[in-house]
């Protein structure tokens, strides 16, 4: 897999809002020590499925800056509540911000978004020489947090996807 961050400048190749170092300094921040756990591997395919979480769930404002990226962001004509408005060529703080938070769920839950809902499935996982198995009912994700990060950023009229 390739691990490529959005730079702002609409690349084509693009897979990731967020660089490891982003998410790293987000989580050490906020004490997440399961994030420092993780190899960087996982940490990267962690904010790749993030990223994808992000851009088939929620409807965005404003348009893609280019025809050919990869990526939902960067947008041009996006605005906050206050009138100000996002730099076209960057990729907002704050969705970084959610992707991170997004990205530390992905490392130990399934995130599709496109699951609906339904039935029941068991992970397990292990660590430091534990292993804890968990038999969850399966909802699609709602991240409260990463939302309430980029509420402003979501078009008004549908906040997800269906």
């Amino acid at each position: 897999m390739a691990f490529v961050v959005e730079d702002g400048t609409g690349l084509a190749t693009a897979t990731a809002y967020v660089s490891v170092a982003t998410a790293d300094a987000y989580h050490a921040d906020r004490g997440n020590d399961d994030w420092d756990e993780a190899d960087t591997d996982d940490q990267e395919q962690a904010i790749v499925r993030a990223t994808d979480y992000l851009d088939q769930t929620f409807s965005w404002q404003g348009k893609r800056s280019t025809d050919t990226q990869a990526l939902d962001w960067p947008r041009d004509a996006v605005f906050l509540l206050d009138g100000t408005e996002i730099d076209p060529d960057s990729i907002p703080t704050r969705l970084e911000s959610a992707c991170s938070e997004i990205a530390l769920a992905a490392l130990c839950l399934d995130i599709d978004p496109n699951y609906q809902g339904g039935g029941s499935t068991s992970q397990t996982k292990s660590a430091g020489g534990m292993s804890i198995t968990q038999t969850l009912d399966r909802q699609r994700p709602v991240f409260h947090r990463a939302v309430k990060l980029i509420r402003e950023l979501i078009a008004a009229q549908r906040l997800m996807r269906n």
